[in-house]
This record gives C-alpha cells, structure tokens and sequence, in this order.
C-alpha cells in the first residue's frame, strides 16, 4: 500500500495551511481490501524551525497495533523511539545536533492496527514540536 498516494492531496493542504507552525499529518488507509486492519501514515509539515516533535494517539480496546515502521523513514539526522503500551502508541523524533527539519513535508513511518476497522472519527492524537532552544511550535494534528 502506498501511504504517499493516499495522502498526496492532504499533504498540499497541509503544506499550504502550516505556515509558522509544525502539524502532525495521520493518513489512514485500508492494509488490504476487505481486512479488519488499518494502516496510518504518519507524516511531519516543518516550518524550517522544528528540531523535535512527540505524539501520543489513543488506541481502542482490542485493537491490536505494529510500530515496527512507526519511524521507518526518519529524516536524516534525527533519532527516536515509537511504542504501543496498550492503550496508546507514543512516539519521540528529535536531533542531538543543533539542526532543524528543512521547510516542507517530512515523511516520518507507518502503524499498522488490526483486530477492528479502525474508523476515521476514531483516528486522534496529542502533537508537541519544539525548536532548537526548546521552544514550543504551534502545532496542530490533521487527520486525511
């Protein structure tokens, strides 16, 4: 499946609508047609100021989840860890060196949900980005 097709329209307008802020872009996808599974792409819109970036999304009870690709496609330079606990999938991306993601759209990874069709409404999740000082970036979430 090719979260990047899926996504295309909702990346421009997502680009088109960040200036001066950093947004966390979640693409949902069907894994396989006819399958109770559900793919999110995850994608970041940079201002040219973010040099770190965290996200919680809550998770149903009963879905099953795989971050295994949750980071897959990190920008170059920067690090991170993405986790399930069971009722959330949490993930921190940032630079040790004093860099920032260049202006645009940032491919970030993948999260694969079974066990229930994961529907759109249900599709949330908590974005904080912050610049080489430290300093908060306004962020928001958007969901395609």
């Amino acid at each position: 499946m090719n979260m990047k097709t899926l996504g295309a329209a909702a990346l421009m307008l997502a680009f088109a609508a960040s200036a001066g802020a950093a947004d966390l872009l979640l693409t949902q996808g069907a894994a396989k047609r006819g399958d109770k599974a559900s793919m999110v792409g995850i994608d970041i819109v940079s201002d040219g100021d973010v040099r770190g970036f965290d996200f919680v999304i809550p998770v149903e009870k009963g879905m099953k989840v795989d971050t295994s690709r949750c980071l897959s496609n990190m920008p170059k330079g920067f690090q991170g860890t993405c986790t399930f606990n069971g009722t959330e999938v949490a993930g921190l991306v940032f630079s040790w060196e004093p860099q920032t993601l260049p202006k645009g759209v940032h491919t970030v990874g993948t999260i694969s949900f079974s066990g229930r069709t994961l529907a759109k409404s249900a599709l949330t999740a908590k974005f904080n980005a912050a610049d080489t000082n430290a300093q908060p970036i306004t962020g928001k979430v958007i969901v395609d």
